[in-house]
C-alpha cells in the first residue's frame, strides 16, 4: 500500500495510513496551531485486478510424443499476485516455429509432422513457450486420396496453381506435400472451358489432379435512351456483363466524351463505352427527340404523407413554408397564398424534400419552375421563371 505524506504551515498534521482494515482509505487531519476548526481530508485507495505476468504450457507426455497423436494441453496464466488459473485454449492464439508441425484444436494439440517445434502461446499482452521433440511415426500408412485443386485463371493468363497438395493417409493426420505440375499448353489458355493438369506429389507415387477453368466476360450489354434537343443524355454507370460460367454480372462503364452538337437537333447518335474487367466495348444508342411530355409535378403534397415535405430556414407565422407546395400558385392576395419570411431575418432558405408516395426517394428532375410574388414594400420580382436544370 502507497505511503501517505502531509505537511501544512503553521498547523499540526497527523495521517493515518490506508490498510485492509480501514477498507484502503487514508486520513489526514489538519489542526491550526492558532486554534481554528479542524480539517479532515481522506484520500481513498483502488485495487486494481492483477495482470498477467506470463504464460506457460503444459503438454500431455511431452517427453515421449510422436507424430499423429492427439495430447493434451494446458495455458496456464501467472498474475502479479501469484495466482495461477487455466485459460481456455480457444481463446489463446497460438503459433509454432521449427521443424516440426502442430496445431490446437478443440483445446487437444495434434502432432502433424516429427521434429523439433516450438509453440507460443499469446494472451491478452502476455506470452510463454514450449520446446516439444516430436519422433517421427513409423507405421506403414496407405495414401488414401490426394485432395482435388481447382483454379480460376483468365483468357490466355497462366493459371497460379499451389506448391503443395494435402495427401489424406489410412491412419494419421493429412499431411502436406510438394507438387510440381506439369506445364499448361497456350491453346489451353486461348479458349474459355475446363482442363486438368496433372501434378507429381514428392514422396508418393500418387497424381495430383487440378481443374483449371478458364472464364472471363464473353458479351457485354448494348443500352439505348432517349433525350430531348439540346439536353445531354443520362449516361448509365454500369451496364451487365455475360460470363463464360453462364452467370450475368455487372461492372462500371467509361464513356466517351460527347459533343454538344450531337444533341442540339432531332436525330440519333452512338456512344462507345469501355467496360471495366474487359477489351470488349460497350455502345449507347441515343435517340434525340423534340417531341417531350410533361411530367408529374413532384413537387406536389401527397395527402397520406408527410412527403414531399417543404422547409424553410425561417418563415414569417402568417406565410406557412407549406404553401409552396400545395398546388395553390396565386400572384396576388387573393388568395395571398405563399410563403415568405417577411420581417423576420434578411436572408432565408427553402426547399423540398421529395418523396414518392410518401417513401424518401431519389429523382430526376429536368425542369424547375419557381412563382415569386411582389409584396408591398419590397422589390422583388413577379415572374415565373423556367429553368433546366
Amino acid at each position: 500500500m502507497p505511503e501517505v505524506k502531509a505537511l501544512a504551515e503553521n498547523a499540526q498534521v497527523t495521517v493515518i495510513q490506508a490498510n485492509e482494515a480501514n477498507g484502503m482509505r487514508a486520513s489526514i487531519y489538519v489542526q491550526p496551531n492558532d486554534g481554528g476548526a479542524l480539517q479532515t481530508y481522506a484520500i481513498q485507495f483502488l485495487q486494481e485486478a492483477p495482470q498477467i505476468e506470463r504464460l506457460s504450457l503444459e503438454v500431455e507426455n511431452a517427453d515421449a510424443l510422436k507424430e499423429d497423436q492427439t495430447v493434451g494441453i494446458k495455458v496456464l496464466a501467472h498474475y502479479q499476485d501469484g495466482t495461477q488459473a487455466v485459460l481456455k485454449a480457444d481463446k489463446v492464439t497460438f503459433s509454432t516455429s521449427g521443424e516440426g508441425d502442430v496445431a490446437v484444436r478443440k483445446g487437444m494439440l495434434e502432432l502433424h509432422k516429427p521434429g523439433q517445434v516450438t509453440l507460443k502461446a499469446q494472451f491478452e499482452g502476455a506470452e510463454g513457450q514450449i520446446d516439444l521433440n516430436i519422433q517421427a511415426n513409423t507405421e506403414n500408412k496407405v495414401v488414401q486420396a490426394i485432395r482435388p485443386v481447382s483454379v480460376v485463371t483468365g483468357l490466355n493468363q497462366e493459371p497460379s496453381l499451389p506448391d503443395t497438395v494435402t495427401v489424406e493417409y489410412d491412419k494419421g493426420f493429412p499431411k502436406v506435400h510438394k507438387v510440381t505440375w506439369q506445364a499448361v499448353a497456350k491453346e489451353d489458355l486461348a479458349k474459355y472451358h475446363s482442363f486438368d493438369v496433372l501434378g507429381k506429389v514428392e514422396g508418393i507415387e500418387n497424381k495430383a489432379h487440378a481443374k483449371v477453368s478458364v472464364e472471363g466476360i464473353i458479351a457485354v450489354e448494348e443500352v439505348t435512351t432517349t433525350t430531348p434537343v439540346s439536353e445531354a443524355p443520362q449516361l448509365p454507370e454500369s451496364i451487365r456483363t455475360y460470363h463464360s460460367n453462364r452467370q450475368v454480372s455487372s461492372a462500371k462503364v467509361t464513356w466517351d466524351a460527347i459533343d454538344p452538337s450531337q444533341y442540339a437537333t432531332e436525330g440519333s447518335f452512338t456512344v462507345i463505352g469501355h467496360v471495366e474487367g474487359t477489351q470488349l466495348p460497350t455502345k449507347l444508342h441515343v435517340r434525340v427527340s423534340a417531341q417531350t411530355e410533361t411530367g408529374a409535378n413532384i413537387s406536389d403534397q401527397w395527402t397520406g404523407s408527410e412527403l414531399p415535405l417543404a422547409f424553410a430556414s425561417d418563415s414569417n407565422p402568417s406565410d406557412s413554408v407549406a404553401n409552396v407546395n400545395d398546388k395553390l400558385i396565386s400572384y396576388n392576395d387573393q388568395p395571398a397564398n405563399r410563403w415568405t419570411n417577411w420581417n423576420r431575418t434578411s436572408e432565408a432558405s427553402v426547399g423540398i424534400l421529395f418523396g414518392d408516395s410518401g417513401i424518401l426517394s431519389k429523382r430526376s428532375v429536368d425542369n424547375l419552375n419557381v412563382a415569386f410574388h411582389e409584396d408591398h414594400g419590397v422589390g422583388a420580382l413577379s415572374l415565373m421563371s423556367s429553368n433546366t436544370m
